[in-house]
């Protein structure tokens, strides 16, 4: 492993991380106190899954084929200018919701190009026998960030309401340095991105039980259990709470989460017949 390089990596993902889940609860929190309207929390969470649905393909090419630092620098860039925008959009005298609801597809399209290519640069910066551990400390430190994102959004939204936005563009602005800090990637060889690799690995999905249980209880709890995206309006009309009680109901999944596993952690499943 190359502890400088994967040192900056992690931090940069700790940074993004946190600027990703504390965006969930700033946005849902000012836009509902706006508007008042529960449909636009719908439409939140829409214009940011789209492009990640219609830009699959197209990002799984470009991650192939282009510098996996670059791609990462010119993202968290232009996170760092979108979310400067979305600052000065939420303090504007008229508040335009058309240009937020641009601005967060544009933050879909950026992060459909990010996620793959943060997931693929890991390989890049550490060696083979190292790689296991490097997984498991970016789950950690994407967990901590997950947990303690909403509680610091809460927080900030209490305390500099608007000027939240700002507090994202750093952590981003953190990002892009960090990632230009990785050093020279080599690029892997592409394996291709037609329909012969997709078909297969919905085959590989469908031939391995756990993978494919897994996935199906996360779909119908992502499908099922939106209700996430609609507690701005628990907090603010039924239970008339703050911003900082928001980023504790927000937080509590990803909490339960980490507990949950160190609880498998610490008792890992068994299939019938192990030992």
């Amino acid at each position: 492993m190359k502890p400088s390089a994967f040192t900056s990596y992690l931090i940069a993902r700790a940074c993004m991380s946190l600027a990703s889940t504390m965006l969930t609860v700033a946005i849902g929190w000012h836009l509902y106190q706006l508007t008042g309207d529960p449909f636009d929390l719908a439409l939140v969470g829409l214009v940011q899954i789209v492009p990640m649905l219609l830009l699959f393909m197209l990002s799984g090419w470009v991650v192939d084929n282009f510098s996996r630092k670059r791609i990462l620098v010119l993202c968290a860039l232009i996170e760092t200018v979108v979310f400067a925008l979305l600052a000065l959009t939420m303090q504007a005298e008229a508040f335009d919701k058309t240009t937020l609801l641009a601005l967060l597809f544009l933050h879909g399209c950026i992060r459909a190009f990010f996620s793959p290519a943060q997931q693929a640069v890991l390989p890049n910066i550490v060696s083979r026998e190292a790689l296991s551990q490097a997984v498991a400390t970016t789950a950690i430190v994407w967990n901590i960030a997950s947990t303690s994102g909403p509680f610091m959004a809460g927080l900030l939204i209490a305390w500099i309401d608007r000027d939240t936005y700002w507090v994202l563009s750093a952590l981003s602005m953190a990002g892009v340095f960090l990632y230009m800090a990785l050093p020279v990637l080599l690029q892997q060889q592409s394996t291709g991105r037609g329909l012969e690799q997709v078909l297969g690995g919905i085959r590989f999905i469908k031939r391995n039980k756990i993978v494919l249980g897994c996935i199906s209880l996360d779909l119908f709890s992502v499908l099922l259990g939106s209700v996430m995206a609609l507690l701005p309006i628990y907090a603010i009309d039924i239970l008339h709470v703050g911003p900082d009680a928001l980023g504790v109901m927000r937080g509590m999944p990803a909490l339960g989460a980490v507990m949950m596993g160190l609880v498998l952690a610490r008792f890992p499943l068994r299939t019938p017949g192990m030992s």
